[in-house]
């Protein structure tokens, strides 16, 4: 495989987390979403009439136990790739690049910051974390 190709695996694999970060971060939204619906609806239930609000909130209750299924098995899906994306990143030794893999991975930072975090330049920055994809094994 040539090197590029090669780089572009691990990227994919190192991306992995922050995409089911992005996921669980969505179905949280959504479940604020289901329960706001259901404050509002409950504010309408006074017993007076109100013409055609739904009285019967089975449907709110089943919507939002499944979406708290799905959140579950969402955040065990980010633990797991959080765990193998730490493991390939701790098997290196140099703590700078260590450092340039997490913070734009795991935190998803972009490389002007990192470079102010890790304290070095951004184009050592970049050049660490090219050298960083080459040592990673997966």
């Amino acid at each position: 495989m040539d090197k590029k190709a090669d780089n572009h695996k691990k990227k994919e694999f190192l991306r992995k987390y922050r995409k089911r970060w992005r996921k669980v971060s969505l179905i949280e939204a959504q479940i604020d979403e289901i329960r706001q619906m259901k404050i509002s609806l409950s504010s309408f239930s006074d017993g007076m009439p109100r013409g055609n609000l739904p009285s019967d909130l089975s449907a709110y209750v089943a919507k939002l136990d499944e979406m708290e299924r799905e959140l579950i098995e969402a955040k065990k899906s980010m633990i797991r790739a959080y765990s193998r994306i730490m493991t390939k990143i701790d098997a290196l030794e140099d703590e700078d690049e260590r450092g340039v893999l997490i913070y734009r991975y795991i935190k998803g930072l972009p490389f002007w910051e990192i470079a102010d975090l890790v304290g070095i330049s951004e184009s050592t920055t970049h050049r660490k974390h090219g050298t960083a994809l080459e040592k990673l094994r997966l």
